[in-house]
């Protein structure tokens, strides 16, 4: 195979050129990458980190599908943006960046457009994401989309703006906060301990936390380890909620929206604010299974890549960069 162009990369051939057999400079070498079809027909995206270490390793990223299919959109298309989910793929719950990730994606933004999808606030995503990434980075590359993208804010004229919100009105709201109080009370899940509110009002999202909105990390991953909780009280909202969406969010939580806030209405709404098609956005998230709140990226026509935590993502990154330099 011929070796890539070395021409300064720009936005619009991001990824045009990926071997799969090449020195990559990153601290993870993958094996095992496979790059999910939109149409979701083949089975979900796995990248599995088999061996880290500092030094240039040989057969540092093998695809099971071709790179033309993965970087060309199946042939057709390079990928202008990535998008990706916040929590278990960025981030642990709730917190900051790490230094790698903030590293990697500032590195990123210099090669192409990113988006961070996220059940959460602005503010949450704010401190999470944008306050960890290098003074220097091109903020105009990206996409901060709060409460699964019924938000959307854009870095414009030295400050954070919003774009859009579709908030709830002051009816659903109450009636959303009276099924919760119900609930909650049938479901037995009161609590002697919490760390903070259990119920926030997003604007655009209501936000269930069992344990509060604080609650630390080791004690949210103990609570509920095989979703039998979450999936109980959201069966129970769903019926007493039949026009809105109640989806589970993170370890402990239950976010409520209208119907069709997701993360396929999230993509609808970057296809529309970022200039770029389907065919052009990769989408990286570790909920990408029936029932996950990645899940339906897939159904959007969208290449998706699932990853475990991370540490996965932060690997994935910085080789797709190191391709471009």
């Amino acid at each position: 195979m011929a070796s890539p162009t070395r021409s300064t990369p720009s936005c619009s051939r991001v990824f045009a050129h990926a071997p799969t057999e090449r020195f990559i400079r990153h601290r993870c070498r993958l094996s095992a990458l496979r790059a999910e079809p939109g149409d979701g027909r083949a089975g979900p995206v796995r990248a599995r980190a088999v061996g880290c270490d500092r030094r240039v390793g040989r057969r540092g990223l093998t695809l099971d599908r071709g790179p033309s299919e993965l970087f060309h959109g199946r042939g057709r298309h390079v990928k202008r943006l990535l998008a990706f989910d916040l929590d278990g793929t960025l981030a642990e719950s709730k917190q900051p960046l790490g230094d790698q990730m903030a590293a990697s994606l500032s590195a990123l933004l210099t090669i192409a457009m990113v988006a961070v999808i996220s059940g959460g606030d602005w503010p949450q995503l704010e401190k999470q994401v944008v306050s960890r990434l290098r003074r220097d980075v091109r903020l105009d590359r990206l996409f901060i989309m709060p409460t699964t993208g019924a938000k959307l804010f854009r870095f414009s004229q030295g400050a954070w703006r919003q774009v859009y919100a579709q908030n709830f009105s002051s009816t659903e709201r109450e009636r959303i906060l009276a099924a919760l109080d119900q609930a909650v009370a049938e479901a037995r899940l009161e609590t002697d301990q919490l760390w903070g509110p259990r119920v926030e009002d997003r604007g655009s999202q209501i936000t269930f936390s069992a344990l509060g909105q604080a609650a630390p990390l080791d004690a949210k991953k103990a609570w509920d380890p095989d979703m039998s909780r979450r999936q109980a009280l959201q069966q129970q909202l769903s019926a007493a909620l039949p026009d809105l969406s109640v989806k589970i969010g993170g370890s402990t939580s239950i976010d409520i929206t209208r119907p069709g806030i997701d993360k396929a209405f999230a993509i609808a709404r970057l296809v529309e604010h970022a200039g770029v098609s389907r065919e052009e956005i990769l989408f990286l998230g570790d909920a990408i299974y029936p029932g996950g709140n990645d899940e339906p990226v897939r159904a959007t026509g969208v290449d998706s890549i699932r990853v475990r935590d991370p540490a996965e993502t932060v690997a994935i990154v910085d080789a797709l960069v190191a391709w471009e330099r």
